[in-house]
């Protein structure tokens, strides 16, 4: 039986001195209750649920992962032996705070570098790029209890290189996007990306093009994904 991987024990090793030092401290969120309004107003409007077109391979880098450490890809193959999909979740204002701090949080604790070579997706290093933040922060936040397709790694053409990685998360208010590049959280509408192809909701591991892609198909099966 593979063991899961907890987010939390691997930055821990920081005190030993081998990945970055994040103290999640999900149990001890206890946040600041503004009124009602106030939180509200703090969520992007107009953000709506992704549609899913046809199906993808999906990027070589996530695939090398899952064969390579299968206990990176256990939650999304859960996931898929699960009976139907998981309903968006509920998002209250302790959750968009955790959102918030999360995300913030896993962009100061990964140091921005390119991988020298094919890109090696993987968790719990102290410098990366785009794949790097985006798995690090679905394993913590699946650890607070979100569900691997509530989750979703997404191929966007990025601004300065041909593709980028983010993380999609999928609510009651619509889907947000969690980028390294910036610690606003965004709709999928407004993140200012055109998002190429997604992890299916369906089927985690499987992946789908994202309706107005074009269904681009490039180099993203050879590709590990980006350089952001």
């Amino acid at each position: 039986m593979i063991k899961p991987i907890r987010v939390t024990e691997v930055f821990k090793a920081a005190a030993r001195g081998k990945f970055c030092l994040l103290i999640l401290g999900f149990t001890a969120l206890v946040p600041v209750a503004p009124a009602q309004a106030d939180w509200l107003d703090s969520i992007p409007r107009f953000a709506s649920a992704q549609a899913e077109g046809g199906w993808h391979k999906g990027p070589r880098g996530y695939h090398s992962m899952c064969a390579r450490d299968p206990k990176l890809c256990m939650y999304d193959y859960q996931a898929r032996q699960d009976q139907g999909v998981s309903a968006p979740k509920r998002l209250d204002q302790p959750q968009w705070n955790e959102l918030d701090r999360l995300n913030r949080e896993m962009n100061r604790a990964i140091r921005p570098r390119t991988d020298p070579g094919p890109d090696h997706w993987t968790l719990g290093v102290y410098s990366g790029d785009c794949e790097d933040y985006a798995i690090a922060k679905k394993h913590a936040l699946i650890e607070a209890d979100w569900s691997a397709d509530q989750l979703l790694y997404a191929v966007v053409e990025g601004i300065s290189s041909p593709y980028h990685l983010v993380l999609v998360v999928r609510t009651d208010r619509g889907d947000f996007v969690l980028d390294n590049l910036t610690d606003r959280i965004t709709s999928w509408e407004d993140s200012g990306y055109t998002f190429v192809i997604r992890q299916s909701a369906e089927d985690p591991t499987q992946w789908a093009y994202v309706p107005g892609s074009g269904q681009r198909t490039g180099t993203l099966g050879t590709a590990g994904v980006g350089t952001q």
